[in-house]
């Protein structure tokens, strides 16, 4: 009977747990396929059409925000804003298609950011951030004015891709001061070129983007699965400790039955 009770009790845990993250991961996968969709016509510059499909993206943001705590309410925040930047990107005669296509981008990487608990797309930018942020180094230990301006500007707009994204993913303190490194290089970029002590900033600043790419490509396991694996213990060794203090007092009243027989 108790070997029932507590196999009822661990499928029951598995379960409702298992069923809560799936409800909460089809909602927020129906974001991902809408905003997916948006981007791919704004790349076979379908504008008005992305327009479209944003608009609905917004009211089921709205909607999956209101039923329940999947979208915080810093997460909604950002997502707000890149969702108006880029429908104001596609509706806009003077950006070009290419800054289009970015802006629609930067809202899919957000979308996935908050979808996914972990490998989010966003990583998949490593190589070239890091690539960028190594050859302005490069440049500037060389003495080459032009390529150390030309990479940098290239690193700030991968930068500015995923920037929204990691705000999501990565801890506020690491995030103010990735950003300050970054303001320091960018504003000082005449004493960071020519100070053979300042190239040390690039250094540091590849070092903690590695850092954070690192610490969000490590396979880390479901939260929700350690706590079923924590109750479901629990569960387990309360069920035996029950069954072997019942089988204690089952011995000590058959010793006493026993020993009154002797007597």
């Amino acid at each position: 009977m108790i070997r029932k009770i507590v196999l009822f009790f661990i499928v029951f845990l598995f379960i409702s747990t298992s069923s809560s993250n799936v409800l909460a991961s089809s909602k927020l996968d129906k974001l991902n396929v809408s905003v997916d969709d948006a981007l791919q016509l704004a790349k076979i510059k379908r504008y008005e059409e992305s327009v479209h499909i944003l608009e609905d993206f917004s009211n089921m943001t709205l909607t999956v925000a209101a039923q329940g705590n999947d979208i915080q309410t810093s997460e909604l925040k950002i997502l707000t804003q890149i969702y108006k930047e880029a429908v104001a990107a596609l509706e806009s005669d003077r950006t070009t298609d290419e800054e289009k296509v970015r802006s629609v981008m930067k809202l899919r990487l957000v979308v996935d950011a908050i979808d996914s608990e972990y490998q989010p797309l966003w990583i998949s930018m490593e190589e070239n951030v890091l690539a960028s942020v190594d050859k302005a180094h490069k440049a500037a230990v060389e003495r080459y004015g032009v390529e150390f301006h030309q990479e940098f500007d290239q690193f700030l707009q991968y930068y500015d891709l995923i920037q929204p994204s990691l705000q999501i993913d990565v801890k506020a303190e690491t995030m103010q001061m990735l950003e300050a490194r970054i303001r320091y290089i960018d504003q000082y970029r005449p004493q960071v070129f020519d100070n053979v002590d300042n190239h040390q900033e690039l250094k540091a600043l590849k070092n903690d983007l590695e850092g954070i790419f690192e610490n969000m490509k490590e396979d880390e396991s479901d939260p929700s699965l350690w706590w079923v694996i924590i109750s479901t213990g629990s569960i387990i060794l309360l069920s035996l400790s029950y069954v072997g203090w019942r089988k204690y007092v089952g011995n000590k009243k058959s010793e006493k039955y026993k020993n009154k027989l002797k007597d």
